[in-house]
């Protein structure tokens, strides 16, 4: 039996676990127990024939955003399917492109649900982003002549190990890929030791720098209503449960030196703004949430950011910027989102998921990273940011010069899509 006929096989015993993960994760997230017959390759009412590109999660979905825009604006009679993982994800996709795409869940990488997916949508082409090398997948769409397509290919070195582990599985399924596009020359170097042929093989850049940000005209309420208060605004972005607590610690320290400092908090999951409003509530501190739909007053502490797609909008009237899931084990989320605004950014220790785009930023000035995650130090960094405003704007600049600098990959990425569909 070969290594991918043995990983199929385990995929379809696990299939009835992989429903009861989802059944498990609903008692958190309602949505994960919707729309199950999707996870199982059900796929109704959406035309066949075109594209697919699969994004996993909220992250995807933004850095994602203008490579979908080109493929729209140039094949507008192609059938464009977006697929996710998270609900999150879903939502993100829904709000963001509404009617222009068609949208489904990637189902689970079993045969036969690989095989019904694929039965309904008869893509002509397949983009991955990432490493989001799914065997089961990968395979199918070769059998079936469909071009595939990775983007912004990406293997961390913490990572590289464990594939080099499997190479009787990882290497076919890297050769049945028409190109590999990968974010630099390293992460080239590591798809080639796995096995991936040269000729597919090819370094695009990061399509993370193309990020674009929204219309200003989407949130003058938001700004204005800021500015008439006179606040100083300290976004943090996509916290996580092991960094919440550290976050709300720091902010009743800073708002010792800073009295009118107002926190911006918008958890990555936001189911889980009511342990945040319980959390806040027991340290003494006044919320408000942008569901609610009003704004803070002078008698709030913190606006709990429980909408989706609205973060970029947030990242734009704040003063200082901190991007989470770096003081935890997540590995950290996109620096380049507050940097399309010039804003000066502090991360924490660890940026693992981001450590080429990290490294660059420290390189030029255009970020401060902790060297420990503690209250202590989080409280210095930003209570210097805000204190020193020269350093504050000169931080940002370095980054936003980052951001500009290494744009362009998402055209590098269209190209290679255009001579797939022109095959």
């Amino acid at each position: 039996m070969t290594a991918l006929n043995l990983y199929k096989f385990v995929a379809s015993l696990s299939l009835p676990f992989l429903l009861i993960g989802f059944a498990w994760r609903s008692l958190n997230q309602q949505a994960y127990r919707q729309r199950l017959k999707e996870r199982l390759g059900l796929i109704k009412g959406l035309k066949p024939g075109g594209i697919i590109i699969h994004a996993a999660s909220v992250g995807e979905v933004i850095a994602l955003k203008p490579f979908i825009e080109m493929t729209l604006e140039n094949f507008p009679d192609t059938p464009l399917t977006i697929t996710t993982f998270t609900p999150t994800g879903s939502e993100r996709v829904m709000k963001t492109f509404g009617s222009q795409v068609q949208h489904c869940y990637i189902p689970i990488d079993a045969p036969a649900c690989i095989s019904r997916f694929l039965s309904a949508l008869k893509p002509k082409v397949l983009v991955i982003m990432e490493t989001e090398l799914w065997p089961s997948l990968i395979d199918g769409c070769h059998k079936l002549q469909v071009k595939t397509l990775l983007i912004n290919g990406r293997i961390s070195l913490r990572s590289f190990p464990r594939y080099q582990k499997i190479p009787s599985l990882i290497q076919p399924t890297l050769n049945k890929l028409d190109y590999i596009l990968t974010q630099s020359d390293d992460d080239r170097e590591r798809f080639a030791a796995l096995g991936a042929q040269a000729s597919a093989l090819q370094t695009m850049g990061n399509i993370k720098y193309d990020l674009s940000a929204p219309n200003s005209e989407r949130s003058p309420n938001a700004k204005l209503r800021i500015i008439s208060l006179q606040r100083k605004v300290w976004v943090v972005g996509s916290t996580h449960s092991d960094e919440e607590a550290l976050i709300l610690a720091c902010f009743k320290k800073l708002q010792q030196h800073i009295p009118d400092i107002l926190l911006i908090i918008a958890p990555r999951h936001p189911e889980r703004v009511k342990y945040l409003i319980e959390l806040a509530d027991s340290l003494g501190l006044s919320t408000v949430r942008r569901s609610e739909k009003t704004q803070p007053t002078r008698n709030h502490d913190i606006w709990l950011i429980d909408t989706m797609g609205e973060l970029l909008d947030f990242y734009r009237i704040a003063n200082v910027c901190t991007v989470a899931g770096s003081f935890g084990d997540t590995g950290g989320h996109n620096p380049i989102e507050p940097a399309l605004f010039q804003k000066p950014i502090v991360v924490g220790t660890n940026m693992d998921n981001f450590r080429d785009i990290t490294t660059e930023m420290l390189s030029a000035e255009g970020l401060v990273q902790l060297t420990e995650n503690s209250i202590e130090a989080l409280q210095d960094a930003i209570f210097q940011l805000f204190d020193e405003t020269e350093t504050a704007e000169q931080l940002g600049q370095n980054a936003h010069a980052v951001l500009k600098k290494n744009q362009g990959a998402t055209k590098v990425a269209f190209q290679k899509l255009t001579a797939l569909l022109g095959d």
